[in-house]
């Protein structure tokens, strides 16, 4: 049985060293613990058919069963500098990633292509920790298992 988009995200960001080291295992889908320590990182997953898939099946083709899907990592961190120390170390490890994404369970990854890093970045629910946050976002397309 194959992992889920997001079990795939977890293992493949726990497997890198630079990533590891600045947040250990501070990695969270949509929300962080109340109690976590910074800088840590969430992430937010949409998924929609890919576009390539649907102009393939409105041509009359067979479908590549591809799956878009927009990734969005917020670095969080005390400091503004760290914030952006960690997005972009989550930018240079899932730029342009094509293959086997979480070890030999994980998704078929086709890419990851970065989209844009905005600093300063600071979601609603954490101003009033007085943390400062970065916003990494791409799109990754992938085949469900």
């Amino acid at each position: 049985m194959s992992l889920t988009l997001p079990a795939c995200i977890d293992a493949f960001m726990a497997a890198q060293a630079k990533f590891t080291a600045l947040v250990s295992d501070r990695l969270y889908p949509e929300r962080a613990d109340q109690d976590a320590t910074a800088p840590y990182v969430t992430y937010h997953l949409e998924l929609r058919p890919s576009e390539d898939s649907l102009d393939l099946a409105s041509a009359g083709l067979p479908a590549t069963g591809m799956i878009d899907a927009s990734l969005d990592f917020i670095a969080l961190s005390r400091s503004y500098d760290e914030a952006f120390q960690v997005a972009e170390v989550i930018r240079t490890v899932m730029s342009d990633f094509k293959g086997l994404m979480g070890g030999g369970s994980g998704l078929l990854v086709g890419s990851v292509q970065w989209l844009e890093t905005q600093g300063g970045y600071i979601p609603g629910e954490t101003a009033e920790l007085g943390l400062f946050g970065a916003l990494v976002k791409f799109v990754l397309q992938y085949i469900p298992q």
